[in-house]
Parts: structure tokens; C-alpha cells; sequence
């Protein structure tokens, strides 16, 4: 779905930004499924929106969207007024991360029962104090929540989105795909398949402790500073300096042979 953003008008294809989503969500119901397997879409604010809850209903799959502050509900509730109805009075600890580091953190939660053009749904509410202004998360899902628990596993289920934004944000941001300067969908295609590769070792690099991560760390150019975080960009700028070390190794070695083999000097 992510190329419309980049060469959607280019696309004879495309129609719009919601025909993409829906057209998407019916291709991973294709893909993905097995089984009496159920799939859960987590979303951002991004997707709050009517066609998609409607698409995704339709498929007798579930969803867990964080809402817009704007959202209505059938009659007449706004948003703002059911939320700051809701008490979150449960609570619980997880790891999540502060300030560039893991720490064990409180999440308090609450939930009340809504309905939007006549589905049923709920609206979990969290808050993450440690986060400050990003730890409020009003999250609406068509899952079954009648008890803390449940309510608790709506939460859980948004906090692994964003193991995936930071996967993204390190193909988007550290990688750099949106910089590309390709128009057609087959080109964007084919550098998604070379760079999601490289993501996924890199990820795999960072999320691991391992003396190759150090190495890397090290070659990225590494302070050892207490405030400094040992963030993608150094695993990336470590990586290209490596690979930048093996061809000038077997360029210099190749040389060193032709040497021997011509009697010349390359200096």
C-alpha cells in the first residue's frame, strides 16, 4: 500500500488512496490467512476510517485503530467526552522504551463499549505517564473486550506496532527509500526487494547483542558517551564502512597478484 504515496498519480491503476487500503486489506486476507487463523490489522491514526472498519467487518477479520481526536460516535458523542469518561484504573508494567532506553514503565488502562453507524465496537484507553504527551492512546477495535484482560490485550496488540514502525522507519529514514527518484510501480518494487533484505539484517543486527553489533557500533563511529544512543545510524554507517573495507581489501589483493604475475608496481 505504502507505494501510493510515491507513484500513485504516476499509476493508470490507481483510483484513490481508499480503493489501495481496501484492495490491500483483501490481498492480506488472500496471502496471509490460514486456517480458522483470524488477522488482526493495527493501524494508526492514519486508518481511521469508516471503509476501512467497513472492509475489514466485511472479511470477518479484527482491527485495532488509534482514533482521531475528531472521531463522532452514533449519537452524537464526540470522542474527547467518552474518553475523559473513562476511568483507567487498571494498570500494569512492561518494557517499553524511554528516552532512547528500555525500562520497566506503568501503563494504566480503561474501556467502555461505543458503536459507529451501528457496529458494535470498544474504546480502550491508555496512558503511558512516562511518555508524557505520546503515552495517550484511545484505541477502537471490533475484538471482544468485556473484562480487563481483554481490554489489556487490545493495548499489548497496538504496543507491538511499533516494533513495525521502527522496522519501517529504519527501510524509510536509515535507508532511505523514499529518496529514490523512480516513478514506475515495477521500479519501486524491485529496490523495496533489495532494501527490505537489508532491513531485516540490520534489524536483526540491532535487536540482538553480538560482537558484530559492537564491531559495527565501533566502525559507525561510536563515542561510548553515556547520553549517546546506539541507534540504527550507526549500525548502517558501520555496515557501509565495512563493505567499503572488504572491496578495497580484494581490489588491493587483486592488484598485489597482478603485481607478482606482471612485475609492475601499482604504488
Amino acid at each position: 500500500m505504502g507505494y501510493a504515496h510515491l507513484v500513485s498519480h504516476r499509476e493508470k491503476c490507481f483510483k484513490s488512496m481508499h480503493d489501495e487500503v481496501r484492495r490491500g486489506i483483501e490481498e492480506a486476507a488472500v496471502n496471509l490467512k490460514r486456517g480458522n487463523s483470524c488477522l488482526i490489522y493495527v493501524c494508526d491514526r492514519g486508518f481511521d476510517d469508516r471503509k476501512v472498519f467497513e472492509k475489514v467487518t466485511e472479511l470477518d477479520e479484527s482491527f485495532v485503530i488509534r482514533v482521531y481526536k475528531d472521531r463522532k460516535f452514533d449519537g452524537g458523542r464526540k470522542l474527547k467526552e467518552v474518553s475523559d469518561s473513562i476511568a483507567p484504573l487498571e494498570r500494569y508494567t512492561a518494557k517499553m522504551k524511554v528516552r532512547g532506553s528500555y525500562c520497566d514503565v506503568l501503563i494504566y488502562f480503561g474501556y467502555t463499549h461505543v458503536s459507529i453507524g451501528g457496529t458494535k465496537l470498544t474504546l480502550v484507553v491508555s496512558h503511558v505517564p512516562a511518555l508524557k504527551n505520546r503515552g495517550r492512546w484511545l484505541l477502537l477495535t471490533n475484538l471482544p473486550v468485556n473484562s480487563p484482560e481483554e481490554a489489556k490485550r487490545v493495548v499489548e496488540i497496538y504496543r507491538k506496532r511499533w516494533t513495525v514502525e521502527e522496522f519501517f522507519r529504519l527501510l524509510k529514514a536509515g535507508l532511505g527509500l523514499e529518496e529514490f527518484q523512480v516513478e514506475k510501480l515495477s521500479h519501486i518494487r524491485k529496490i523495496i526487494a533489495i532494501l527490505l533484505g537489508l532491513a531485516i539484517f540490520l534489524y536483526k543486527v540491532k535487536t540482538e547483542e553480538s560482537p558484530f553489533k559492537e564491531l559495527l557500533l565501533d566502525l559507525g563511529g561510536r563515542l561510548g558517551i553515556k547520553s549517546e544512543r546506539n541507534g540504527p545510524y550507526l549500525l548502517i554507517r558501520g555496515f557501509i564502512r565495512l563493505l567499503n573495507y572488504e572491496v578495497t581489501r580484494e581490489e588491493l589483493l587483486k592488484a598485489e597478484g597482478m603485481k607478482i604475475a606482471w612485475g609492475k608496481s601499482y604504488g
